[in-house]
């Protein structure tokens, strides 16, 4: 289960599995060729601050995933038991943000067959501490309406740019409020005995 830091460590692992994809393929290798260009950072936010940024990975929205809102309590140590995980479904909006239409459509193509291909990122595609859970981060294509997207780019005060929206999927949350409880050790029954008045 992991710690109150996986809203960071699940886009930490985003970015790490683009950039070793990007980075190595013929085509967007020279264009993504370091790891600063790509950032957890709002497209304002990385005009703002002249970052060198090419592709924006903007966790825009954080949301308790409702399917699976009735779990059982957790088993702890000694009898205990932990409130159940919160399972949350984080919504990114990735952004490239080069300067021509042909690299930004390149740049997108293939971030979308990346994340078609590595839906499910586990293992050594998580940077740590998520690589040494046994949970797994599962990626959506999420197909926003146009008009939602547009008030995420009117809140940052920015024109539109072409971009795609995913929902990192069943990320757990960890509680440390415990509740402690007994088994049942005795029950007695008054079976067969008439009931006088």
């Amino acid at each position: 289960m992991a710690g109150y830091s996986v809203l960071q460590d699940a886009g930490a692992s985003i970015v790490q599995l683009l950039f070793n994809e990007l980075s190595t393929d013929p085509q967007t290798g020279g264009l993504i060729d370091a790891p600063d260009k790509i950032s957890q950072s709002s497209p304002k936010e990385v005009k703002d601050d002249n970052s060198p940024a090419l592709l924006s990975v903007y966790l825009y929205r954080v949301v308790e995933n409702p399917y699976v809102k009735n779990q059982f309590p957790v088993p702890g140590p000694g009898g205990t038991f932990r409130k159940p995980p919160l399972t949350l479904d984080l919504n990114y909006m990735i952004t490239p943000l080069l300067k021509e239409p042909e690299d930004r459509q390149i740049v997108l193509g293939k971030v979308m067959k990346v994340l078609y291909d590595k839906a499910i990122l586990e293992g050594a595609d998580l940077t740590p501490p998520l690589d040494a859970e046994d949970e797994p981060i599962r990626l959506t294509l999420n197909p926003v309406p146009l008009e939602e997207i547009t008030k995420v780019w009117q809140a940052m005060e920015l024109d539109y740019k072409l971009s795609v929206c995913y929902i990192a999927r069943v990320t757990f949350l960890e509680s440390d409020r415990t509740a402690s409880s007994s088994r049942v050790v005795e029950k007695t029954s008054n079976y067969g005995e008439a009931v006088t008045q």
